[in-house]
């Protein structure tokens, strides 16, 4: 040590095992409360996804509109179930979709008017 302040004229300043510890500590801390939240994030992402279902809901739309499909009719889709109906309101025609997961009762609705001749 005394012949590397010889050679280069300063000082080596170094922090302590103490010190070095306590921030190693505090930056694991910080590590695993960020882990914990994207965590927490990513798994509610993946069961509110609704994309799949939507997607199928759109293309039961267009096979309806060009009269692919009858309703009423019930579909399984996995953990959904889609029921097509028609239901006139206020004198209107409407084609109702609706979806609903069986795990965890969640439904989307969507509703067009019913196609006629």
């Amino acid at each position: 040590m005394v012949k590397l302040v010889q050679l280069f004229r300063f000082k080596i300043k170094a922090s302590s095992i103490t010190e070095t510890m306590v921030a190693s500590t505090i930056i694991l801390i910080v590590f695993a409360i960020v882990t914990m939240s994207l965590h927490t994030l990513l798994a509610n992402r993946v069961t509110n996804d609704t994309s799949l279902i939507e997607y199928k809901l759109r293309k039961l739309i267009y096979q309806n509109s060009f009269e692919k499909i009858k309703s009423p009719i019930s579909i399984d889709e996995g953990k959904w179930t889609i029921h097509i109906s028609n239901e006139p309101q206020k004198n209107v025609p409407l084609t109702v979709f609706e979806a609903i997961d069986s795990s965890s009762k969640k439904k989307i609705h969507k509703q067009i008017i019913a196609y006629e001749n």
